[in-house]
């Protein structure tokens, strides 16, 4: 039982860690080859399609879901948006975190992708008070590799999850977790303060060591 309890201490470790020299470059770099290898792969053909329709997408390199009796989960990821003349805007930053109960044990960590799918569902995210299950009329379809879950994707899904995971669940769930914005991590990567609106909708920011990232997503919806 003690490598499952110092496992869980690192999930904790890792959804709270503040910002380091470099958290954000390695955080945009790592975002790159999740989104190279789950847009690319073959575990997820219809992966494309889907950020093609998006809104926006969250990448979370490492998402990590661990428990011993009572679960925890999070990660932190970055958010980009399709601007009006249809490119990506550069990357926000987020966290995302919940819980849960129930008779679990394990943990595991899995590359994932959210594909925003509706407008109303954004602009809660970007606000910064939206939670996964505190609105029950929120369809959230979860597709995984290795993974057990509900893949019906329709027209009026709200959130499309995909993650490739290795570990000893067998499933993702992000019922009952939250998205916060990392405005410290932002800052790091542009020099100064920028909301997740100015970032993700008005694309008032730019750096050029995310145009890989950007690249990577525009090539996909391109085919």
């Amino acid at each position: 039982m003690r490598w499952i309890l110092t496992l869980l201490i690192m999930v904790m470790m890792a959804t709270s860690a503040q910002a380091g020299p470099d958290t954000s470059d390695r955080l945009v770099s790592d975002a790159y080859f999740t989104a190279k290898n789950l847009l690319r792969g073959k575990d997820f053909e219809k992966a494309p399609q889907w950020l093609k329709e998006s809104k926006a997408v969250i990448i979370v390199p490492s998402f990590y879901k661990g428990g011993l009796i009572v679960g925890g989960s999070g990660g932190t990821g970055v958010i980009l948006g399709r601007l009006e003349d249809g490119s990506w805007s550069y990357p926000g930053f987020v966290d995302i975190a919940g819980g849960s109960l129930g008779l679990q044990i394990g943990v595991s960590v899995s590359e994932t992708m959210i594909f925003v799918q509706s407008k109303e569902q954004l602009s809660q995210v970007l606000e910064g008070h939206f939670r996964f299950g505190g609105d029950a009329g929120i369809a959230v379809a979860t597709v995984g590799a290795n993974l057990s879950g509900g893949t019906d994707v329709s027209s009026k899904t709200d959130f499309i999850v995909i993650a490739k995971s290795a570990g000893l669940y067998a499933g993702l769930s992000l019922e009952g977790a939250s998205i916060r914005a990392r405005s410290d991590l932002a800052r790091q990567f542009y020099g100064q303060p920028l909301s997740l609106q100015d970032i993700v909708i008005t694309g008032s920011a730019s750096q050029a060591r995310a145009e890989d990232l950007r690249t990577v997503l525009q090539e996909a919806v391109s085919r």
